[in-house]
């Protein structure tokens, strides 16, 4: 909060209150502040209570008090209370603004005015308005809406209508009228009856009551917000006010009486919440037992009736020369979860099919980091089981265990369903079989076979023999890293974005970043076809421009192309201002055929203290790493900053084919625009309503179009501006 500084000038004091004359002929004074400069080391602020008399002497004359001056008690939390007389005619602005001690106010009948600010920042909660005639007050007197909702309006005998219609008094939530005699205002208080039934309890004020009945006292015009706890196992059947029932207007247990004008009745009543069953079956297959609540299921299916939210433990037993073979919970395999031949179901909110098989014993093991189970003790054989597997694997034709040579002659189901997976080189001269991928494969895994008919059909990124048909790189909100561990070379390789941020004009918005494992020879929009980077685009070009930007030693520099695994930023055209033509939101592919696609080795490229990194690994938001402001698919920003504009530190997840800013600065800022500190000429396309005439737009660094001018030169157009750095049709400008 920001406390208004205050210069004041008074001309005397009295009973320790200063006042500066307003017409020394006429004999009027008006309330001068208490501090030259508030809140700093100026003279004591008034507090206590403060009593302003209707006469003041100075010099042997006495002076009438007929208003109080500018910030008069500005700050003064410290004040309590203050009696103002009936002399008063105004109160100027903030005369009370951050008075946080004074809870209550009087406005004497003649007073006419009330200037801005007066109780912006406040703790009043009683305003009494003696004035049967609205008073003219400041748009902004009251600033705030807390002020309006928080605060009570007293207004004379007959005068509620016309404040309730009056500018800015209207805007009170409770304005009360009072008796004839304005002291009635303090004796109008009620009775609030309290009752919670068994089965839970009502809190107000501060008083808990269960089973019982209490009554409290409330003033006229208050709230009462009471809080329900029910007991557990118990809900809220019904709450009533004055015998109406308001069960359905309760939010978070929670429930607030406004605006009390009359003895209040209110009832809480509980119920046990209902008992939900669900159905429990449980098979097992031959070759073990399942015990379950004391009930031992062997080779058939049981079924059990259960509570909702109880779990459910299911003991396994094998039998000799036998093991766990899978075990399934409505259809999903949690064969991995069991422990010590027991699974237990956690919190059962629906019908429950458990699955339970048995095979005879295999043996198990692991080499090299990678899981095996004998498929043929007789013959040596071996298939890769599921493991904690992540980057890249490489599976052999081969193992050597226990003395003796295995051969790897398949993979069990699931045994690569993870998107932790970047790449697997599969050496064995045996196919891998479709289900050992699933969906939670990930969609960018590269797969290296010596041929493809090792390959099973669910794989996309296929490579034989060092090369591959088509690789298809895709995005996700996780699980699509990207690591090509050895390279080869593909007929086909793409990759697809989706841009739909606004692009500036004369302002930077709109830019995404992006690093690729492949030389892109291509760039497409779904419906417009080629496009082209500026750097290289002419207008007699057929494809459509777009901005693509490289880091180097010397600040940022146009790209004709993206090279593989170099970081860039990238800006696709979409402004109402542009052309549709040249407006190419949408999906947008980038692409190379008969290319090699070299090994995952990501790019640095660095200017001054700032690194800019390719990415092919999702990154967690982290204190070194500064993140893009876009807001896409996968990524959003809705602060005050442009999107696509500003590097922010531990913004956010830094996805795949990204990339990122880091800094070696000893005190780097927290945030930086992507050309701050840089000037860079931007190419601008044709706006619509532009003609042959000389058009030239002027911005400031903000994104405000300060000037617009046409047939006149840049130096005449520039004229009459201030001092600073502005935008000039894309390029910046700085005026000395």
């Amino acid at each position: 909060m920001l406390l208004p500084l205050v210069a004041s000038a008074y001309d005397f004091t009295y009973n320790g209150v200063r006042y500066s004359y307003v017409s020394i002929e006429e004999q009027t004074v008006e309330v001068a502040p208490s501090s030259q400069r508030a809140g700093a080391d100026g003279p004591t602020l008034y507090s206590g209570d403060i009593t302003i008399p209707s006469t003041v002497t100075y010099g042997g004359k006495d002076y009438t008090v007929i208003g109080i001056g500018e910030s008069a008690f500005v700050n003064c939390s410290g004040m309590s209370s203050i009696s103002l007389p009936n002399t008063l005619t105004y109160i100027k602005k903030e005369a009370f603004n951050v008075c946080l001690g004074l809870k209550n106010i009087t406005i004497p009948k003649n007073v006419e005015s009330i200037g801005y600010n007066v109780f912006s920042v406040t703790s009043i909660s009683k305003i009494t308005v003696l004035n049967p005639v609205p008073i003219s007050v400041s748009y902004d007197a009251f600033m705030y809406p807390q002020n309006y909702n928080n605060c009570i309006l007293y207004v004379p005998y007959g005068a509620s209508q016309a404040y309730r219609s009056a500018s800015e008094w209207k805007k009170f939530k409770t304005i009360i009228e009072m008796e004839k005699d304005p002291s009635d205002i303090n004796s109008h208080e009620y009775a609030l009856s309290i009752q919670s039934g068994s089965g839970g309890s009502i809190t107000y004020n501060n008083t808990t009551i269960t089973n019982t009945t209490k009554s409290f006292t409330i003033e006229q015009g208050a709230s009462a917000t009471i809080t329900i706890t029910p007991n557990y196992g118990y809900q809220l059947s019904r709450l009533t006010v004055n015998g109406t029932n308001v069960t359905s207007y309760v939010w978070n247990n929670s429930y607030t009486i406004d605006n009390i004008t009359e003895n209040t009745n209110v009832v809480a009543s509980f119920e046990q919440i209902p008992t939900t069953t669900y159905s429990l079956s449980i098979q097992s297959g031959s070759g073990g037992t399942v015990s379950y609540d004391g009930t031992t299921i062997s080779n058939t299916t049981k079924s059990f009736t259960i509570n909702e939210g109880s779990s459910a433990t299911i003991n396994i037993y094998p039998n000799s020369g036998y093991q766990l073979s899978k075990l399934t919970v409505n259809g999903n395999n949690v064969t991995s979860y069991v422990t010590n031949n027991q699974y237990t179901i956690n919190s059962i909110t629906a019908n429950t099919v458990v699955v339970v098989s048995f095979a005879a014993n295999s043996t198990s093991f692991s080499q090299d980091g990678i899981y095996y189970n004998v498929s043929s003790a007789s013959n040596n054989t071996l298939n890769v089981n599921s493991g904690a597997y992540s980057g890249h694997l490489t599976i052999p034709a081969s193992v050597t265990y226990d003395g003796s040579t295995w051969s790897v002659r398949g993979a069990e189901s699931g045994a690569f369903n993870s998107s932790s997976i970047t790449a697997i080189t599969w050496n064995p001269t045996y196919a891998i079989s479709s289900d050992a991928f699933g969906t939670q494969t990930n969609p960018n895994l590269l797969l290296y076979v010596k041929s493809e008919s090792y390959a099973p059909s669910n794989v996309q990124n296929v490579i034989a023999n060092g090369k591959a048909k088509k690789i298809v790189l895709k995005e996700a909100a996780s699980g699509n890293d990207f690591d090509c561990p050895e390279s080869f070379t593909a007929t086909e390789i793409s990759y697809t974005h989706k841009y739909s941020m606004t692009s500036g004009l004369g302002e930077c918005r709109g830019w995404e970043t992006i690093a690729l494992p492949f030389d892109v020879k291509q760039f497409s929009h779904e419906s417009k076809g080629s496009l082209i980077p500026f750097k290289v685009y002419l207008s007699a070009s057929s494809g459509k421009p777009f901005w693509l930007y490289q880091l180097t030693a010397s600040g940022w520099q146009e790209a004709a192309t993206i090279e593989a695994n170099k970081p860039y930023i990238i800006s696709i055209p979409n402004n109402k201002s542009y052309y549709n033509d040249y407006n190419m939101n949408g999906e947008v592919t980038f692409s190379a055929n008969n290319i090699t696609v070299p090994k995952t080795e990501p790019i640095k490229t660095k200017y001054n203290d700032r690194t800019f990194v390719a990415n092919f690994k999702s990154q967690q938001s982290a204190w070194d790493i500064y993140a893009l402001n876009v807001n896409n698919e996968y990524s959003s920003y809705n602060e005050y900053l442009p999107e696509g504009s500003t590097f922010i530190r531990e913004l956010r997840t830094v996805h795949p084919f990204e990339a990122f800013m880091m800094s070696t600065a000893a005190n780097a800022k927290d945030m930086f625009s992507i050309f701050e500190d840089l000037t860079t000429a931007i190419k601008q396309l044709p706006t619509i309503g532009e003609d042959g005439n000389k058009h030239i737009r002027i911005y400031n660094l903000e994104g405000q179009l300060v000037k617009e001018v046409r047939n006149v030169s840049e130096k005449e157009a520039l004229k009459g501006l201030r001092h600073g750095l502005y935008i000039v049709n894309g390029k910046k400008r700085i005026i000395k």
